[in-house]
C-alpha cells in the first residue's frame, strides 16, 4: 500500500499564508489552529501529515489534538 504524505511547517504556512500575525501568544494559537485546520482536511482526503511547528502552550497543543482526533490519529512529539 502507497501511502500520500503531507509535511506542513508552521514557519513556511506563516510566511506564505498569514505573514500579518505576529508571535504574542493569540497569534502563536491562532496560527497553529488553522496549521491544524489544514491537516485535519489532507488527513480527510487520505493524506498523511506531518506538521513542525512549536506550540508551546499547552492549551494549543490540546486544541490541536481535538481538532485532528475527529477523523484522525494524532501523535505529538
Amino acid at each position: 500500500m502507497v501511502h500520500r504524505i503531507e509535511t506542513l511547517n508552521g514557519d513556511e504556512i506563516r510566511q506564505n499564508f498569514q505573514s500579518e500575525l505576529g508571535y504574542t501568544k493569540d497569534d502563536r494559537v491562532l496560527n497553529n489552529r488553522l496549521i491544524t485546520f489544514m491537516s485535519k482536511l489532507l488527513n480527510r482526503d487520505g493524506i498523511l501529515t506531518i506538521v513542525a511547528m512549536i506550540t508551546p502552550f499547552r492549551e494549543a497543543q490540546q486544541r490541536a489534538q481535538e481538532i485532528v482526533e475527529e477523523d484522525s490519529l494524532f501523535v505529538l512529539i
